[in-house]
């Protein structure tokens, strides 16, 4: 997400493109739970579910203080998905609904819409493709104004009964449009998995995340995520998440499998 704050005459900008990725890893987190419950003796049939929906709410605070500009900004995301699997392949279509505050005034309306396909090759590796589509309203800041590409890998592996590692790495090609400041970004992550219950699991992750602007520095950052089964289709997700550009947030997701 894009702001440009006025300072002395001229326009600063300011990337808050962060928020679009957290919403993507909220929402491949949650997946991920799915499947390392799988895994646990009382969980057999979960992945058996063909479709899934979910729904979240996620806040950001974003706080930024230097010579140029002081700002202190807070968004909403309420993303939503659904998702077909099918043998080895699973696609997955999701978007959001956004809130931006800026100084007491609320600007809303709809972000991108993504598509993604998914294939697992084997037990530990899944290969990815997603096409997001400029579907959000630029002037608000809520897209880029262009389609993006990205195409990526995922690694997961079990660590005796409890313990789980996974890692993935992604290449994004951005959409240019009009602007002269995009460029393509890479990201990593890598992080563990414990299943605490047959009912509950946490996981954990660092993330690195090139920007998609010439113009902003590249974000590191640390999510931390539980994820509740309440039965063989309702789970409950949360999260809380810090990264390198003081972008703090935490939010909540309700997932059903049928």
């Amino acid at each position: 997400m894009l702001h440009y704050l006025e300072c002395g005459g001229c326009y600063v900008l300011r990337t808050l493109d962060i928020m679009f990725k957290t919403i993507k890893k909220l929402i491949s987190l949650c997946a991920l739970a799915v499947f390392i419950f799988s895994y646990s003796s009382t969980s057999v049939g979960d992945s058996s579910s063909k479709y899934s929906v979910s729904v979240g709410a996620i806040v950001f605070s974003d706080f930024t203080d230097n010579s140029d500009t002081e700002y202190l900004g807070a968004s909403y995301s309420m993303p939503f998905s659904f998702s077909i699997k099918q043998s080895d392949l699973s696609w997955r279509i999701s978007t959001s609904h956004l809130t931006q505050v800026e100084e007491d005034v609320a600007y809303n309306g709809w972000g991108d819409t993504s598509i993604s396909l998914a294939y697992r090759l084997n037990d530990n590796f899944d290969i990815k493709y997603r096409h997001k589509f400029a579907t959000g309203d630029e002037d608000l800041g809520f897209s880029s104004g262009e389609d993006d590409d990205a195409v990526g890998v995922d690694f997961f592996h079990i660590l005796g009964n409890k313990w789980s590692l996974f890692a993935s790495a992604g290449y994004k090609w951005v959409g240019e449009g009009d602007r002269t400041d995009r460029q393509n970004a890479a990201n990593t992550s890598i992080g563990l998995g414990y299943i605490v219950s047959n009912d509950f699991s946490l996981m954990s992750s660092l993330d690195y995340y090139q920007s998609s602007y010439t113009t902003s520095e590249d974000v590191s950052g640390i999510t931390l995520l539980g994820s509740h089964k309440i039965n063989s289709s309702v789970r409950i997700g949360w999260f809380v998440s810090g990264d390198s550009s003081n972008t703090y947030s935490a939010g909540t997701n309700l997932g059903y499998s049928f």
